[in-house]
């Protein structure tokens, strides 16, 4: 008997070309008013650059949650599913906290992982893949045009979200004894100790399917981080922590991450955006190269690229939160320090403005840390440097799409995919890929399936459009007489066909495909077949 198993199999139907340039697609932040830059009051957009006149990104759908009627809300943006109790340890189980303000569900980094795997032993709403949630998962939440964004996610399907901090799976690189919260009422992104006082908030969320997320318009990205780390920052192996290093959630990146476009632009492949080479300000003079600005002084000096039609284009924008934070490395101690040596030059280990107001007080505005990814907001007279960003146009990679049916891995050269947990990579459009499969212990490789791959050998294909490919992995053929396949025939076997024969139910499976005489049964024959194999007689 042949036993084929479906061991992971991605279901997608793809255009036959992308309409966009990078591998995900940001959303907006939500964000549609425009404010003075020293009073906040609300103001005309029409030409601010504000991110409320600009909404670069993809446009949220309607309704953006959907209540399962579960206890579980889906975000149709995302495809995340959220426990729609914002506060499950006070509300279900308030025995569990016992750190300072008993019963709060106020945890530790420790404690807030730890819960988790207490939900999933439990079946949790009828699931037990729950996670605490990486910083991109937890700070996609966020709606940075509300003063209150716990308050507009209690009016979604939610109930209990806490106007605090919530804990995120994934630790600080640079400071590992300290792990990302994000402040769903506001949307600060920051860090904090792992385990001393203040505590915060946890929140469960799971994913439908491994890497398509179901019916989701957006796929988030990886954070980068492939390291776990104890609560006094120490690296420990990943496995069974739930951390963000272990699971790293998200959308793979691409490789190369960057391309140097040769005109001092460098296009990041996994958001598509063009981001000038020059970190600081870049220029040109006229418009104050170098130069630190003010909120409303970088706006202005945005403009004066367009004026100038800088670098040949006249679409340069002041990035908004959220394509500001896509350049952080989750892994990295210093975002800024990679990115220098990924392309750029120049980028600054200091904080930069983004587009986006303060909603709760918008004569303030947000600034990224690029050496970190911390996200807060600032006073607009404050001087920070500038680095424009603008939308790319053309199609430059392609996805390659791994299905497995049965039981073994799949690899790549160049490096991207890996079977077994997820199975999608993207290249740069006409690149050779070759695919190498290699069956588990007790299978074979039946041969390959799609992309012009087949055979059983390795399978070398060039992207030039979107590419699925199956790899069927079946049972290797069970030997005569190895009734209960184990690799040997022996006395074992002989008993195992004496109970056949005798009608008594055998303690472990039997494989009649163990058969001497092609009649596919089990009887006499096997037995005398076993007992001369087991003597040397064969």
């Amino acid at each position: 008997m042949y036993f084929i198993r479906m061991f992971i199999v991605f279901v997608l139907l793809l255009a036959p070309t992308l309409t966009f340039a990078g591998t995900v697609q940001l959303p907006q932040t939500g964000q549609t008013s425009c404010y003075h830059e020293e009073f906040g009051t609300v103001i005309t957009c029409t030409g601010t650059g504000q991110d409320g006149d600009l909404r670069a990104g993809v446009t949220w759908p309607n309704p953006r949650f959907t209540d399962n009627g579960d206890q579980t809300v889906t975000d149709n943006l995302t495809g995340l599913i959220w426990a729609k109790d914002g506060n499950a340890i006070k509300t279900r189980d308030p025995g569990f906290d016992s750190d300072f303000t008993t019963g709060d569900g106020m945890v530790t980094w420790q404690h807030a992982l730890d819960y988790i795997k207490k939900l999933n032993q439990e079946n949790y709403l009828g699931h037990h893949d729950w996670r605490l949630p990486n910083v991109i998962e937890l700070e996609s939440l966020v709606h940075a045009g509300q003063s209150n964004s716990a308050d507009w996610l209690n009016t979604k399907g939610f109930s209990n979200v806490q106007s605090s901090y919530y804990w995120s799976s994934s630790s600080k690189a640079a400071h590992p004894t300290s792990a990302w919260l994000v402040n769903i009422v506001d949307g600060f992104v920051f860090w904090f100790d792992k385990s001393s006082f203040p505590y915060y908030s946890v929140w469960p969320v799971r994913s439908e399917q491994p890497e398509s997320q179901g019916t989701s318009i957006i796929s988030l990205p990886k954070t980068g981080q492939a390291m776990c780390y104890d609560a006094s920052g120490s690296s420990i192996a990943c496995t069974g922590t739930g951390q963000d290093g272990e699971l790293q959630m998200g959308v793979t990146w691409p490789n190369p991450r960057f391309t140097d476009n040769g005109d001092q632009t460098v296009t990041d492949n996994l958001t598509g955006l063009i981001w000038t080479k020059d970190g600081k300000t870049p220029g040109p003079t006229t418009c104050g190269k170098g130069a630190t600005k003010s909120w409303l002084g970088a706006l202005d000096y945005v403009k004066c690229l367009n004026t100038n039609n800088y670098l040949g284009y006249n679409d340069w924008r002041l990035p908004n939160r959220k394509e500001w934070r896509s350049l952080v490395h989750a892994g990295q101690s210093n975002s800024a320090d990679w990115l220098n040596t990924k392309g750029f030059s120049n980028v600054q280990s200091s904080y930069y403005w983004s587009s986006s107001s303060y909603a709760p007080s918008p004569h303030n505005s947000w600034r990224i840390s690029t050496s970190d990814g911390a996200m807060d907001f600032a006073s607009r007279s404050f001087y920070y440097p500038v680095w424009p960003v603008r939308s790319g146009q053309s199609v430059s990679f392609a996805s390659l799409i791994i299905s497995l049916f049965g039981f073994g891995t799949v690899t790549s050269t160049p490096a991207g995919i890996s079977c077994g947990t997820q199975c999608r990579a993207y290249f740069n459009l006409g690149t050779s890929v070759t695919l190498t499969a290699q069956a588990s212990t007790g299978s074979i490789f039946a041969g390959w399936s799609g992309g012009d791959c087949q055979g059983t050998g390795i399978c070398t294909i060039t992207l030039n459009i979107d590419t699925i490919v199956t790899a069927t992995f079946t049972k290797e053929p069970v030997g005569k007489g190895d009734i209960n396949y184990d690799g040997q025939v022996n006395l074992t076997d002989a008993v195992l066909a004496l109970q056949v024969i005798a009608s008594i139910a055998p303690q472990q499976i039997v494989y009649k495909e163990a058969y001497v005489n092609g009649d596919v049964k089990i009887g006499l024959e096997e037995v005398i077949y076993i007992l001369q194999k087991v003597a040397g007689m064969r």
